[in-house]
């Protein structure tokens, strides 16, 4: 998908969103929030896990997180982002 920003408009005339989505040729849909425009939660828990299973990978850094459980740490920044991002709330 393609982010396109809406041009500013004289001062006094309402915006509805400052940012439009194009989803196809000729079509657009207007994303209220960070979380709505990546994707939803597929795409939350694609980036996150992309993330972190790039880390562990990594031959430097990966032998400093072999002690963690990236399980539980992916749920709670999922969780986190999505809240952040505007999904549902952080529950912490």
């Amino acid at each position: 998908a393609i982010y396109r920003p809406q041009p500013r408009r004289a001062a006094g005339m309402a915006r509805e969103n400052p940012v439009t989505k194009v989803i196809g040729p000729g079509t657009t849909q207007a994303s209220s929030t960070l979380y709505e425009r990546i994707g939803g939660e597929p795409k939350l828990v694609s980036i996150v896990t992309g993330v972190y299973d790039g880390m562990k990978a990594d031959k430097e850094i990966g032998k400093f997180f072999a002690r963690f459980r990236l399980e539980k740490l992916t749920e709670r920044t999922i969780d986190y982002l999505r809240g952040e991002w505007g999904g549902d709330p952080y529950k912490g």
